[in-house]
């Protein structure tokens, strides 16, 4: 008898294990570029949650250091989709007919967390406390036509401070940034959570407001090729659908933070805290999270007055070559 059940359950077990692999083969395979931040997660919460596997997709996530490498990486085929901040880099590549915004990601939005406005512990105990004291001073970002660029140049024309009088360091890499920043090697700098909680927390910095308090913006954005579009548009309409899912899910993360939070947006934040803060604490990474999450459009809209408005300033700065309507650039048609 023992013989039996023993043949049997081996039976069973190879049918199963048959039946997975050919439904394994039967998911369409597609690569994701995102950054390892709270704002990528609706990309996290899909594929996590099974809602790619209903579409029929086997998504892999691939992480990247700087949300350029990505546009970049689309924009060549590597990639069937990118999901991150919108830079010059992605601009460029727009604007050339290889890269179409599909839906939407992060946005700044007041009454939201948004990215800090920092400044180093030395700065601001030598009594530079106002956003007004800061732009006579050196300011940091990663890049030239990075967000944070932008973000700069929508707080010195909201002051009438000309670009040309600000100081501005580039140091290419995040790593770098956080370094100078903490070394007085810069005063100021514009960068976005998880990382700029952690240098508060650490009291390398001080948070004079966020970005949010000041204006909208549309940070993120989900993009592919202009190929994939043209080629593949039924794909990209169940990617979507898997996506607006995770948006649903994580937009519960803009209800409250903190003791405010409700359960759902805990369970939610204990949940991305695996991806964005892997080797914290999970009651620590929690907090964070819940503190960290960026406003997300629960139906993947995005901003069109800020999408222009990006465009026309990276054009003025000399950023991109070219300056197209913003209605060339997106396509939300696979989002209804």
């Amino acid at each position: 008898m023992n013989n039996l059940i023993f043949s049997s359950a081996l039976a069973l077990s190879i049918v199963v294990a048959t039946l997975n692999a050919s439904w394994a083969q039967t998911l369409e395979r597609i690569s994701v570029g995102a950054l390892r931040f709270t704002s990528s997660g609706p990309l996290f919460l899909a594929k996590e949650r099974g809602y790619f596997r209903d579409e029929d997709l086997d998504v892999e996530i691939v992480f990247f250091e700087a949300a350029p490498n990505i546009a970049v990486a689309t924009a060549s085929g590597e990639l069937t989709f990118g999901v991150t901040a919108l830079t010059a880099a992605f601009y460029n590549l727009a604007a050339e007919n290889r890269l179409d915004i599909v839906a939407g990601q992060a946005q700044e939005k007041k009454g939201h967390v948004g990215n800090s406005i920092l400044v180093s512990k030395r700065e601001y105990t030598a009594g530079t406390k106002r956003l007004e004291d800061l732009f006579s001073k050196p300011f940091g970002l990663t890049q030239f036509g990075s967000p944070s660029h932008y973000q700069l140049g929508q707080l010195a024309a909201a002051h009438g401070i000309p670009m040309e009088d600000i100081q501005i360091r580039a140091f290419q890499t995040l790593p770098n940034l956080v370094s100078a920043l903490a070394n007085d090697q810069v005063s100021w700098a514009i960068i976005a959570p998880p990382i700029s909680t952690q240098l508060i927390e650490k009291g390398a910095v001080v948070e004079l407001s966020r970005y949010s308090d000041h204006s909208a913006y549309q940070f993120g954005a989900v993009f592919a090729g202009r190929e994939v579009v043209e080629q593949q548009p039924d794909m990209i309409r169940r990617f979507l659908r898997a996506y607006k899912k995770g948006l649903k899910d994580y937009s519960v993360l803009n209800s409250g933070k903190g003791s405010e939070a409700s359960t759902e947006a805990r369970v939610t934040a204990a949940f991305l805290a695996s991806y964005v803060y892997p080797d914290e604490p999970a009651e620590r990474a929690t907090g964070r999270i819940l503190g960290s999450a960026l406003y997300v459009e629960p139906d993947g809209e995005v901003d069109m007055e800020d999408i222009t408005r990006q465009i026309g300033w990276y054009y003025d700065q000399g950023l991109i070559k070219a300056k197209p309507q913003a209605e060339e650039l997106v396509n939300l048609d696979f989002l209804r």
